[in-house]
């Protein structure tokens, strides 16, 4: 028979990692440097490349974050159901063997 543990601790602190990041790098993007990096070069055909990869870019990013957040909420909510879970099978069997 086969055994599964869950660390209810560690699940929490992967979830607070995972959000934690997409935290950090929420408004990343590159948008702004990009275009002011473009700025520099008035007229060449390179500017509207970088307009192009500064909004692929932040879309990249913003949706890296929220990717990222979900999974985080994801890790935490099937820790919290595992935690609750076996809440309520140790109450079941706690009348066996003479417990309380």
């Amino acid at each position: 028979m086969s055994q599964l543990q869950v660390g209810f601790a560690a699940l929490q602190d992967a979830a607070n990692a995972a959000q934690g990041a997409a935290a950090d790098a929420k408004g990343h993007g590159s948008a702004d440097a990009l275009t002011w990096a473009g700025g520099g070069i008035p007229g060449a055909s390179s500017v509207d490349h970088l307009r192009e990869l500064a909004t692929s870019w932040d879309d990249e990013v913003a949706a890296w974050v929220t990717a990222a957040d979900d999974f985080g909420a994801d890790l935490a909510a099937a820790g919290e159901d595992y935690r609750s879970v076996d809440q309520t099978t140790g109450g079941l069997f706690g009348g066996l063997l003479g417990g309380g």
